[in-house]
């Protein structure tokens, strides 16, 4: 048997308290996060629903997730705000569209394209869409 480690984090948030102008104290809710976001974005849930599938994502879930945050609007400031480089982003859908880079579990069967000299490997691929998903759920909040 197989040990496995599941890994949680979590952000609290503290409760601003604002004075009025008669001098109540009157606490405020902490910031609207991105399990708000989720609620009140398709978007945002269907990007959480394939993260949070339990086996590791492959090359197609990964480019899913990657779509739907390219969808949103703000993939260049996201993958800014994550510390990638545009080159990064582009091995990452280069690696995940060809299927000599990828192999079977890669996006395409065919392609005309050459392959990357330097395939990304899947693990740096899963890094790099989870820092872009936190970049742009920060985004968000």
């Amino acid at each position: 048997m197989q040990a496995e480690t599941i890994e949680v984090r979590a952000k609290a948030y503290a409760a601003t308290v604002v004075t009025s102008s008669d001098g109540k104290l009157t606490p405020q809710p902490p910031p609207l996060g991105p399990r708000h976001a989720a609620v009140q974005d398709a978007n945002v849930a269907e990007a959480l629903a394939i993260l949070g599938k339990p086996t590791p994502l492959g090359w197609v879930e990964l480019y899913k997730v990657y779509e739907i945050v390219r969808a949103s609007g703000v993939l260049h400031t996201a993958a800014e705000a994550a510390g990638l480089k545009p080159s990064d982003v582009k091995l990452f859908t280069h690696t995940a569209n060809h299927p000599e880079a990828s192999g079977d579990e890669g996006r395409h069967a065919r392609t005309q394209q050459q392959p990357p000299k330097n395939p990304m490997p899947i693990e740096q691929a899963r890094d790099l869409v989870s820092r872009l998903v936190r970049a742009w759920l920060d985004s968000l909040a």
